[in-house]
């Protein structure tokens, strides 16, 4: 075989060889779009944004804060998973609630410089002004203070978080930083502790 013939070849199965990784799928993986997460299945989302805290109500004196985080999600909360999560808090009320919700991780929060809090509940549904809705609830921070006096606000455990975002990921949304769970038809019911919500803003996916 000539060289000419022998370098056609090579490129001919080179060819060859592309066109039938595209059709068994090869490459799929590496340019899929991004996709919520389901029930049993690992799909990362990572999203950033800015996270403002108002001023205490109880607390004139405090002024307005802002922080930079990152939310990481990695799966979602099975409705299986939720039926026994309402069955454990009406058997242990928030602290029964609580074992639960720590033993169970589907992703992280992490606020400025802090090393993060595991993520014990998600829900991804529709929003009524389309895009999703993002249900999330945590343990929350309890600084020295709360801990060292044992104030009201240690009844309140979790941290509740609504996000609402579009199809390309940008959004918003807002924080209880101590907030007791209710579930209902398979949704959730937040109560806050007297603070006003703090406000998620410039949230973006990264992933």
């Amino acid at each position: 075989m000539k060289g000419t013939d022998r370098r056609f070849a090579r490129v001919l199965l080179l060819v060859v060889g592309l066109v039938l990784s595209l059709q068994s799928g090869s490459f799929g993986s590496a340019y899929s779009p991004q996709r919520t997460p389901v029930s049993g299945v690992r799909v990362r989302e990572v999203f950033t944004g800015t996270i403002v805290y108002f001023p205490d109500i109880r607390s004139p004196r405090t002024s307005t804060v802002s922080r930079t985080f990152t939310l990481t999600l990695d799966s979602q909360t099975a409705p299986n998973e939720i039926a026994q999560f309402d069955s454990r808090l009406r058997e242990g009320g928030q602290d029964g609630l609580m074992k639960m919700i720590s033993n169970s991780r589907h992703g992280r929060l992490q606020i400025g410089g802090n090393v993060g809090r595991d993520i014990g509940f998600v829900q991804v549904t529709p929003s009524e002004e389309g895009g999703r809705k993002y249900t999330i609830i945590l343990e929350r921070w309890i600084n020295f203070a709360e801990a060292r006096r044992g104030t009201r606000s240690l009844d309140y455990p979790f941290s509740y978080i609504e996000l609402y975002l579009d199809d390309e990921g940008k959004g918003d949304g807002m924080m209880f930083s101590a907030a007791k769970i209710r579930f209902k038809d398979n949704n959730v019911e937040v109560e806050n502790f007297a603070t006003y919500p703090a406000k998620l803003m410039g949230v973006m996916r990264r992933s």
